[in-house]
């Protein structure tokens, strides 16, 4: 044997590249086999990540699947626990996705001993039957990450399971990011204050009350927070961040990424009391209820809490729900360039509108937008449906020139969701084709020409590799042509 083979930082890079471009551990077991040399780096690379908890359990005594019965053939003063030691030692990562059961003597055996898991730096459990998830993971002092799926089950465990979770893992010092998922009625302002290394947050709880939102806000180093608050009180909340910012507290003292899904005047609470230009990314999952978005004090909010924003999303497309009778004319709902401009001066790189109405928007209008933005990536002018829900009358002012300006304008644009009068002329392209775009997706209410259209999108954006059509009224036979003969060229 080459004594390259020997070396052990060349062995682990090996067996990683074997683990990746295979997909599977048998291989790693056969060179786990080979020689003594190989066994350890080769082990390390197997017990590394578990996608399944059930592996390493199953290595315990009275280990058990389900609901079966708990068998325990030993005392465990009998039990040699090395081999469960050894492999266990190895483990960076887990999912806990099973109901497993093992005997309360065997968990409190092993809760005495110290760190069930003591390398383990992320944590997955899925699931309400855990008998100790502390002992699952044994609040290992290098636990990064951890996430916790206790499902929308309407049941008393999940609100106590939670707030037991974050009481456990308040005594890590090492934890930097959070998942928290499903059920819940339980306040958490206690658990929360206690996580003051946490730096990303995703809170998908059925409620979040006022103090637990607060407490979130305290967070000293939190950069990152995807929430969903839809059931925040704005009367109660607003009272709560005035006392809160009236004792001089912080209020999201580093928070630089935001999504949130909530009520507006929630969310624009928030964006007003923020660190001023923090702010980088923003998504806005607004719970309107139907009601229309005001855009333009909406955008002027957007623009006071932050001048550096590189990406901003508005998703309203729950408006969509509703029955067709009952939606009104759009005039005075549409998002107009006068709104639109008010974010020409900030620095973004991704603008998704994914809302029920079309911005009423033209040629020109389109023009001046790619001096505002040249490095966009993402552009999305309303959702792939919106046209659907616009009154028969309306016609959208925007060309097929538009996407000729896009394309000439910005040159890094990967995605672009947009909606044309696809029978308007077929304009000469000026520019070389455009290497980026990847996704195109096209809404109209005009029937295509499906010999010239697909002609004049491929050369103007000749790496693209299909055209998807969003609302398309009554051509989509014409719109299939348009597929069919894109694929074509």
């Amino acid at each position: 044997m080459h004594r390259v083979l020997l070396i052990d930082e060349t062995l682990r890079l090996i067996f990683d590249f074997c683990l990746s471009f295979y997909g599977s551990k048998k291989l790693l077991c056969d060179m786990a086999l080979c020689c003594k040399a190989w066994k350890n780096p080769a082990l390390d690379c197997i017990w590394r990540d578990l996608p399944s908890a059930v592996p390493l359990m199953a290595l315990l005594p009275g280990f058990s699947l389900g609901m079966g019965t708990i068998r325990l053939e030993k005392s465990l003063r009998d039990v040699n626990l090395t081999t469960f030691y050894a492999y266990a030692n190895r483990v960076k990562s887990i999912h806990f996705r099973h109901e497993i059961m093992v005997s309360p003597d065997t968990w409190a055996y092993l809760c005495n001993t110290g760190h069930l898991l003591p390398n383990l730096q992320t944590c997955h459990i899925k699931g309400t039957t855990m008998v100790d998830p502390r002992s699952c993971t044994s609040i290992s002092p290098r636990l990064k990450e951890f996430s916790l799926d206790v499902s929308y089950a309407v049941t008393g465990s999940n609100s106590g399971l939670i707030r037991d979770v974050l009481l456990w893992l308040g005594e890590n010092r090492s934890l930097r990011c959070l998942t928290v998922r499903g059920y819940n009625t339980a306040c958490l302002r206690q658990p929360f204050s206690t996580l003051v290394t946490l730096r990303s947050l995703s809170f998908h709880l059925s409620i979040v009350t006022e103090s637990t939102f607060m407490a979130i806000s305290s967070l000293p180093v939190l950069s990152w927070l995807d929430i969903h608050a839809s059931s925040l009180s704005f009367g109660r909340l607003s009272s709560a961040v005035m006392n809160h910012c009236g004792r001089g507290t912080p209020f999201f003292p580093s928070l630089s990424v935001l999504k949130i899904r909530a009520r507006l005047p929630v969310i624009e609470l928030v964006l007003r009391h923020i660190p001023r230009n923090n702010l980088v990314a923003l998504h806005m999952d607004i719970v309107n209820r139907g009601q229309p978005i005001p855009w333009h004090s909406t955008l002027l909010t957007i623009t006071a809490a932050s001048s550096k924003l590189r990406d901003l999303t508005i998703d309203d497309t729950e408006f969509n729900d509703a029955p067709r009778a009952t939606r009104p004319y759009p005039v005075d709902y549409m998002l107009t360039m006068d709104d639109l401009r008010l974010l020409s001066k900030l620095p973004l790189e991704l603008l998704q509108l994914d809302v029920p109405h079309v911005p009423d928007l033209t040629d020109a209008d389109i023009e001046e937008i790619v001096t505002w933005w040249p490095c966009l990536q993402w552009l999305g002018l309303g959702s792939d449906m919106a046209l659907e829900n616009m009154h028969p009358a309306w016609q959208p002012k925007l060309t097929l020139a538009s996407l000729s300006t896009l394309g000439k304008g910005c040159r890094e644009l990967n995605e672009l969701v947009i909606t044309l009068d696809v029978a308007s002329a077929v304009p000469q392209i000026s520019c070389e084709g455009h290497e980026q775009l990847g996704l195109l997706v096209i809404s109209s209410r005009s029937k295509p020409n499906a010999e010239s259209l697909p002609v004049f999108i491929k050369t103007l954006f000749p790496y693209l590799t299909e055209v998807t059509p969003g609302y398309v009224g009554d051509y989509m036979d014409a719109w299939n042509t348009v597929e069919d003969n894109f694929d074509c060229l």
